[in-house]
């Protein structure tokens, strides 16, 4: 079910906005999220329309040397211009701009290690950083990170599961098993707060020092200007790691949906023998 967002204003990213029209700077739109900046430029030719797109990071070289001048006087964006992603797009007359999770698992590195006896739970918060997706009507054009993602193994090389790296603090909420009972904790506009609950059912001391999250198993929300999920819960058993997703217990109209879940209903098995579990609990 396609997300239906209220127009932007100031205070939100994720919204519907309208196209801009003309191809100078001065015209464009631009989104600036983490160190992801897009560009949107519209053309009209009788009642078609055409959205460019134009996205550049940071930590890259500027589109232009440094002794030219500044970004409002670049110079117009052509049709043959191929930094530019080109798309045509009807009598279409806005576009909406999406958090999304990136398309490989998260491999979340906690900022302290947690020791968990047997039968011990923990609950807390951790964070995730969505993507941004622009989609024009039902049609997503473009996904892009707010900031380079590298690979990483979870596991060891035979058993292992190739995700993104992130890191994130443990936030020890007594209320993580409820979202709703209170507002998710405040990030960056890109993260996604997550409820977390651990379960050690393994019979042996567990040190966690990461955990995989498969955000395709995983919806996205929003409560005020904070993205968060449901509550994901863990369990580590003496052959295996699970990953479960358990539904909001309620809603209420401050909560709107903006990323539905690709998977769900299911666990995830992470691994399925203890010497991998071993390998990355670090036991």
């Amino acid at each position: 079910m396609k997300p239906s967002l209220p127009h932007n204003n100031s205070s939100l990213i994720w919204s519907a906005y309208s196209l801009p029209e003309g191809n100078r700077p001065a015209d464009w739109q631009v989104h600036n999220i983490g160190d992801c900046h897009i560009h949107v430029s519209c053309e009209r030719s009788g009642d078609q329309a055409s959205l460019f797109l134009l996205t550049r990071h940071d930590e890259l070289p500027r589109l232009l040397p440094p002794d030219c001048p500044p970004p409002s006087r670049e110079p117009p964006r052509s049709a043959d211009d191929r930094r530019w992603q080109r798309c045509a797009i009807g009598k279409l007359t806005e576009y909406q701009l999406l958090p999304v999770y990136p398309t490989l698992p998260l491999c979340i590195h906690l900022d302290r290690a947690v020791s968990l006896p047997p039968g011990g739970i923990l609950q807390g918060w951790l964070f995730s950083s969505a993507s941004a997706e622009i989609r024009v009507g039902d049609v997503p054009l473009t996904t892009v990170a707010p900031r380079t993602l590298h690979k990483t193994l979870y596991g060891n090389t035979t058993d292992g599961v190739v995700c993104h790296d992130l890191s994130s603090p443990l936030l020890d909420k007594a209320t993580a098993d409820d979202p709703l009972s209170g507002n998710p904790p405040a990030g960056p506009p890109d993260s996604v707060a997550h409820p977390i609950r651990i379960r050690n059912s393994s019979g042996e001391t567990v040190v966690i020092q990461e955990l995989c999250v498969y955000g395709s198993q995983l919806s996205i929300f929003r409560k005020q200007q904070q993205l968060f999920s449901e509550t994901i819960q863990f369990t580590f058993g003496p052959t295996r790691i699970k990953m479960g997703v358990e539904p909001l217990s309620r809603r209420d109209h401050t909560i709107l949906t903006l990323a539905e879940a690709k998977i769900g209903g299911e666990e995830k098995v992470l691994e399925r023998s203890l010497e991998v579990l071993k390998a990355l609990t670090r036991m």
